[in-house]
């Protein structure tokens, strides 16, 4: 923080590529929320994208350089939401309006099921590797999710894994959901020893045939007509 201000995120004379936080409840004399200063007259652009930005002293303070938001939520900062730029609310995407966490009383930044934020992230970049705040996937539904919560519902439970007399938590599988056959999400998990326990994290609402498989081993298992429903 520099003399008190950038509450959540401070950017001085740096280009960071801002991206998937939730950035709430801050407090700061300035820029409670992302401060951003700048006085070069460069051409690089710091991007701000799919973050929620709520509830903080203040929101997104700009002090020259140049600045891109889209497909965020800036919501509900107590001294003003956007300074040192024009509103982009309605523009590339960006909403302002309550992101509906699950309890912000108690910290607790997930999203409901109700929450304006899920699918209304921008999708163009590769998610492949990237992780939501519980280490589940992105994406979960037909767009990422705005903020640092991929919402979807964790589908526990286990699995016959038949005869094996090796360390089965060490061995990555792979798992495939499936809707009329084809591919939906397609992850790389490790499974609990004995009785072959697993964890999915952020399914998304529907109906799947889930397979556990690993190429040339003993194991290929699938689960018809698992629903997951709000």
């Amino acid at each position: 923080m520099y003399y008190g201000d950038g509450g959540g995120i401070f950017s001085m004379m740096s280009h960071p590529i801002i991206s998937g936080n939730s950035i709430t409840t801050n407090s700061a004399q300035y820029g409670g929320g992302v401060y951003y200063y700048d006085y070069t007259s460069g051409s690089t652009v710091v991007s701000i994208a799919n973050n929620i930005i709520a509830f903080n002293t203040s929101g997104v303070l700009q002090s020259g350089g140049k600045l891109s938001i889209i497909y965020s939520d800036v919501y509900g900062n107590y001294d003003y939401d956007y300074s040192g730029l024009a509103d982009p609310t309605g523009a590339n995407a960006n909403i302002k309006v309550d992101p509906l966490f699950v309890d912000k009383a108690n910290e607790d930044y997930h999203l409901t099921p109700a929450s304006p934020c899920i699918n209304a992230g921008d999708s163009s970049s590769d998610y492949t590797c990237q992780i939501d705040m519980d280490g589940g996937p992105r994406i979960s539904g037909p767009s990422v999710d705005i903020g640092a919560d991929e919402w979807g519902y964790n589908i526990s439970g286990s699995i016959n894994l038949g005869t094996y007399n090796g360390d089965l938590s060490l061995c990555p599988i792979t798992v495939r959901l499936q809707q009329n056959s084809a591919d939906q999400r397609v992850d790389t998990v490790f499974i609990s020893d004995n009785p072959g326990d697993f964890n999915l994290k952020n399914v998304y609402p529907g109906t799947y045939d889930i397979t556990f498989e690993r190429t040339s081993h003993w194991l290929s298992r699938t689960i018809k007509g698992v629903h997951v429903v709000p």
